[in-house]
């Protein structure tokens, strides 16, 4: 997202998906993917993993009065 200039006023959505068949892991910004990594990036390991979401609210050293919220949180798997 280095790339994206991004609006801290408003509400936006990110993401990640993870094919386990293709080793691939896209991150998305406002449902328009950024960056797909892929092996060897992506090793097979991954198949065996189990994924957390880490989300912190940085100030970037300015001691800013800065407020993360977290609206929604979803995980599922192909069955």
């Amino acid at each position: 997202l280095h790339t994206v200039p991004i609006d801290r006023t408003v509400p936006h959505r990110f993401a990640a998906a993870y094919d386990p068949r293709t080793l691939a892991i896209t991150y998305f910004f406002d449902d328009i993917a950024q960056y797909v990594a892929q092996s060897p990036s992506v090793s097979e390991v991954m198949r065996k993993q189990h994924f957390y979401a880490i989300v912190c609210a940085q100030s970037r050293g300015l001691n800013a009065d800065y407020r993360v919220r977290i609206l929604r949180v979803r995980a599922y798997t192909r069955q």
